[in-house]
C-alpha cells in the first residue's frame, strides 16, 4: 500500500469582537472524477468512531477513503 496524505484547512477563530466564533477545521475530499469537496471535521470524525465501532456505513467509508490521498 504506500504512503498516503490528508490535506486539512483550519479557518482561524476570533475570540473577541462584533462577530466572535470558534476556529473551524475542514478535510479535503477528492472525488472520482477529480472533483474537490470540503467536509467538516466533525464529520470526518464521525465516520472514524463509526470505522472504530464497526458501524461503518459505505458512504462514510467512501468519505474516509477520499480524504486520503496515495503516492
Amino acid at each position: 500500500m504506500g504512503k498516503s496524505w490528508q490535506v486539512e484547512k483550519i479557518v482561524k477563530g476570533q475570540g473577541h469582537g462584533s462577530n466572535p466564533r470558534q476556529k473551524e477545521r475542514y478535510h479535503l475530499l477528492k472525488g472520482k472524477n477529480g472533483s474537490k469537496k470540503w467536509i467538516s471535521h466533525e464529520k470526518y470524525q464521525e465516520c472514524i468512531k463509526a470505522k472504530n465501532n464497526g458501524t461503518l456505513t459505505q458512504k462514510q467509508k467512501e468519505v474516509l477513503d477520499s480524504a486520503h490521498w496515495r503516492d
